[in-house]
Order: C-alpha cells, then structure tokens, then sequence
C-alpha cells in the first residue's frame, strides 16, 4: 500500500513538470513533424496537427476555414507544387504561443512558410495559421 501511494504521490507532483516541458520545450520539437509531414505534401498526417479553424494563405489566397477545407486548400497547391521538402530557419515561443518561419521547396520553386501554433487546455498545441509566400529571393 506505501508502495502504491509513493507512486501515486510521485505521479501527482511530476505532472505539472511534464506540462510545463511541453510549454516551454524547444519550437523545433513540435515543428519536427510538422515540417516533415508539410515538407512531403502528407496533408492526411498533417491534419491532425492542424485546430479545427485555420487562417491559411496559399500565395496570397487568404481563407478563414475549417480543418478539412484548409487541407483541400493544401492539397490543391501540392497538386501544381509538387513538394521536394521543408526546412524550419527561424523559432519563437511565447507562452501558449509558437512561431516557425522556414523554406519550402515545391514544383521547382521556393516558398516562405509562417507557422502558428497555439496552446488550449483541450488540444494541447495546434496550428493556427498557415501562410505560404513565395520567396522573393532575398531570404
């Protein structure tokens, strides 16, 4: 019986280490898959990184949108972009916050690709925003 109540009591005060590891963890951890799946065009995988409302732009395009709508939108760029990789250059975190800027090289071009990832008690972190530029060669 201690046994079990020293378990329990460990469990009890390390939870809040480990919710406080995946707030301040490093950007680059949760955007590892996010780049990959983003990266390889596997829009299925990416969904479920992604809220269930998602300000996306595609080259301009801006949409206010529900998940599987934002990943029509995906798939229709993918389509006529074949994607050849992302690269994360540039993490921020802020509390309950996530900012990635990387290089997506799609279709023979090289696109800019802001992330947004925000914290809910509910979902843990999740896309917000998506925004994908092409790169003006400066960068």
């Amino acid at each position: 019986m201690k046994k079990v109540l020293s378990v329990l009591t460990a469990i009890l005060l390390l939870a809040p280490l480990s919710l406080s590891a995946q707030l301040s963890g490093d950007g680059n951890d949760l955007f590892k898959p996010i780049a990959r799946y983003l990266g390889s065009g596997d829009t299925a995988h990416l969904s479920a990184w992604m809220a269930s409302t998602v300000d996306i732009s595609v080259v301009s395009s801006l949409n206010i949108t529900s998940r599987s709508h934002a990943i029509r939108i995906l798939d229709d760029f993918f389509e006529s972009h074949t994607p050849a990789g992302l690269q994360i250059t540039h993490t921020a975190s802020q509390p309950n916050l996530k900012y990635a800027v990387g290089t997506l090289s799609a279709g023979g071009e090289k696109f800019i690709v802001t992330l947004f990832a925000v914290f809910t008690e509910k979902d843990g972190f999740k896309i917000q925003q998506i925004k994908i530029d092409r790169s003006t060669g400066i960068f």
